[in-house]
């Protein structure tokens, strides 16, 4: 992806995310023509407004080295290797979920029935949200919208 002045202006509005363009390329450095791009501009259309690149943190020196350590309480749900862990939890109404993200990469819970977003997380920071009604809760991240994951309130 790249940013450009004046780019962008020849696609629709449900999809243009500011002045951003992408391209994915093949082994040989060529165009992937069969790439989906319309993905990526979905993916990242809810943050129209929010330049950012993976690495920045990484770069500023503000994300840890090494590993992060991960909680472990039952209520707690790690991020890594672009995945929830684990992936269902089953809590009591009123209880707590925390999500720790140990990515490089950063991550945003989005939860399906509110379409709520977290603040995006970046390695080493996390997010905890009540539930307070019993229910299925599923939620994904806002970022890499294949990872995904359920809280059952019961």
């Amino acid at each position: 992806m790249e940013k450009r002045t004046g780019w962008g202006t020849e696609y629709p509005d449900d999809i243009r995310n500011g002045e951003w363009e992408y391209s994915a390329f093949t082994a040989d450095q060529k165009l992937n023509d069969k790439a989906n791009y319309k993905a990526c501009f979905q993916c990242h259309k809810p943050h129209a407004k929010q330049d950012f690149v993976i690495s920045l943190a990484r770069l500023s020196g503000q994300a840890p080295d090494g590993p992060v350590p991960m909680k472990t309480s039952p209520n707690d749900v790690g991020i890594a290797g672009f995945a929830f862990g684990p992936s269902k939890l089953t809590i009591a109404p009123g209880q707590y979920v925390t999500w720790t993200n140990g990515d490089d990469s950063p991550h945003q819970i989005t939860i399906a029935q509110s379409q709520e977003r977290s603040a995006v997380l970046l390695k080493g920071q996390s997010r905890t949200q009540a539930f307070a009604t019993a229910g299925v809760y599923e939620y994904s991240c806002g970022l890499q919208p294949s990872m995904k994951g359920t809280v059952e309130v019961k």
